[in-house]
C-alpha cells in the first residue's frame, strides 16, 4: 500500500523508507562524534559523508515525487512558504 503505483499517497512507503535511511545516517554521525569516516568491527570503513549527501539526494527526491503526485500546486506553495520561514528562523538563531 502506498506505493510508487498506488493511488492513494502514491510513493508515501518509498518517501517513509528513505527517511529512514537517512535516520540511520544521522544516527551514525551522532554516534561517532561527528566523525565522517568510521569503521565498525567486522566491516570495511564507512564515508557518513558521502552517505549523507547520497540520502539526503534520496529524501528530496522523494519527497518531490510524494509533493508532485498528491498534493495541490497551492499546497505546494504552502509546504515553501513554510520552509522558508523554517530557513529564516534557523539562520536568525544560528546568528544570535
Amino acid at each position: 500500500m502506498y506505493t510508487l503505483t498506488s493511488e492513494k499517497w502514491r510513493g508515501l512507503g518509498k518517501f517513509s523508507e528513505e527517511m529512514g535511511e537517512l535516520q540511520q545516517v544521522l544516527g551514525k554521525l551522532v554516534e561517532n562524534g561527528g566523525n565522517t569516516l568510521v569503521k565498525y568491527k567486522d566491516c570495511h570503513p564507512l564515508d557518513l559523508e558521502a552517505k549523507l549527501i547520497e540520502e539526503i539526494g534520496d529524501v528530496m527526491g522523494s519527497l518531490s515525487f510524494f509533493v508532485y503526485r498528491n498534493l495541490s500546486m497551492k499546497q505546494a506553495e504552502e509546504i515553501q512558504t513554510r520552509a522558508d520561514m523554517k530557513i529564516n528562523r534557523y539562520e536568525e538563531w544560528s546568528n544570535a
